[in-house]
């Protein structure tokens, strides 16, 4: 766990340096995004369940003519944008670790960048980043995590209300990964404007739903046209921290529009949840939308206006992200995070 370790005392020495220096919310952001990029970029082949499959794809696809590629009707279940680009990146190396680099490179740095552009404290929502199951997808899950760095990065495409744009990354992200199509929802809902008393409807709609789940999800399958496979793997404690996080947020929110869209996509995070227990591909389509945290938490923390209570809040809440971040890497069995090995070992 050392390397992990070390990472967090980095973040912590950042979170201080973004509070006293006139740029350190932008120096925080180079130099945190740098450790994470190079501490998951080059590592060993070994750390990620799927990665084996990935990188024989990789070797298979890097050494394929373009125009084949283009012209297979399928290959596995990977999307046509993501097997082009194994080929493309083929041209510039057929190398593993310069392959997996830039993986990292663009999954995590449109993340980065959205909470860089959208949080009042950039390090407050690493913390939160590393304790969320997208941090670990990035270990394993190369194409969805892909999509959802360029889902990410369209959002900035909807806070200016440029459809056109929004719509082309989202469809792009779609070539990578097909549930990526579920970001387009974010475009709307940027708008709606739900205040307080509409906030606690949406949560008692939460408890409506999980309480109708099963019936939900097989009206969803019926007509899908497809037979949901029913895993009941149990996943209720992200359901519950969610729900709760949700009712925290919106109790100290502004109800600034900025805030308002973010509840409402993190709102979605919380939907996808009712689901959770019954099958964890649920959980990962909530991945688009439970990245709105990190900007959102460290937002309405700052909207505090006691001195005290706003310390000791952040305090509480970077050592239980920071505590729970540490669980899951140690404890990331399909990421296998832990552990950790860089290439050249």
């Amino acid at each position: 766990m050392t390397i992990y370790i070390t990472l967090y005392i980095f973040l912590l020495l950042f979170a201080f340096l973004e509070k006293t220096l006139d740029k350190g919310k932008k120096v925080s952001f180079i130099f945190v995004s740098l450790a994470i990029i190079c501490i998951v970029g080059l590592r060993k082949e070994c750390m990620g369940y799927d990665l084996p499959g990935y990188l024989n794809s990789f070797d298979d696809l890097s050494n394929m003519p373009l125009l084949d590629t283009i012209r297979l009707d399928h290959y596995l279940n990977y999307e046509k944008g993501y097997v082009i680009f194994n080929t493309l990146f083929g041209f510039i190396s057929t190398n593993h670790n310069a392959f997996l680099f830039t993986c990292v490179l663009i999954s995590f740095l449109p993340i980065a960048f959205f909470a860089y552009r959208n949080s009042s404290r950039f390090t407050l929502s690493i913390f939160v980043y590393l304790a969320l199951p997208p941090f670990l997808l990035l270990f394993s899950g190369l194409r969805q995590s892909i999509a959802i760095g360029l889902c990410l990065f369209s959002y900035e495409f909807v806070k200016k209300r440029k459809i056109i744009p929004f719509a082309l990354i989202v469809a792009f992200a779609m070539t990578f990964h097909s549930s990526a199509m579920l970001f387009f929802v974010v475009y709307p809902l940027y708008s709606l404007k739900v205040g307080l008393k509409g906030r606690w409807i949406s949560v008692l709609a939460l408890a409506f739903i999980y309480l109708a789940k099963l019936p939900l999800y097989m009206i969803l399958g019926k007509m899908l046209k497809s037979e949901l496979i029913l895993d009941n793997n149990g996943a209720y404690m992200l359901m519950i921290v969610f729900i709760l996080t949700y009712i925290f947020c919106f109790l100290y929110s502004k109800q600034t529009k900025e805030e308002n869209a973010l509840l409402n996509m993190f709102w979605l995070a919380c939907f996808c949840q009712m689901f959770g227990s019954l099958n964890s591909i649920a959980i990962r389509v909530g991945y688009y939308f439970m990245l709105a945290l990190l900007p959102l938490l460290p937002n309405v923390l700052n909207n505090i206006e006691n001195q005290y209570e706003k310390v000791s809040l952040k305090m509480v809440i970077s050592l239980c992200f920071i505590a729970a971040g540490i669980f899951f890497i140690y404890n990331g069995d399909f990421a296998q995070t832990y552990p950790h090995y860089w290439f050249w070992d």
